[in-house]
């Protein structure tokens, strides 16, 4: 089957890029996996990196449309958008055919 023309438009290139980080790969995916929202203080301990390097994965997240960001007060609170569900769910689909 042909890829059609936009398959490789640079959206799509950036969100494949972000998700090449294993940081920013797991940060999404548990967000993905996850039901709601989650506070930045939930996914710090679930990667091994410094917290200033979480706040950058997740700025990167949401840069590439993989994820939305909602401040209250002193904290702010991460989710997976449609965009990334699809996408871990087609993975997970795709894994499945093997």
């Amino acid at each position: 089957r042909a890829l059609a023309d936009d398959a490789f438009d640079d959206d799509t290139q950036s969100v494949f890029a972000v998700l090449g980080d294993d940081t920013r790969y797991r940060l999404a995916r548990v967000l993905a996996e996850s039901d709601g929202e989650r506070c930045v203080c939930e996914l710090e301990p679930l990667v091994d990196v410094s917290d200033s390097a979480v706040s950058h994965a997740l700025a990167d997240l949401v840069d590439a449309g993989l994820v939305t960001r909602r401040k209250d007060g002193n904290w702010r609170y991460y989710d997976a958008t449609r965009l990334a569900d699809d996408l871990f769910d087609a993975a997970d689909r795709g894994a499945g055919d093997e």
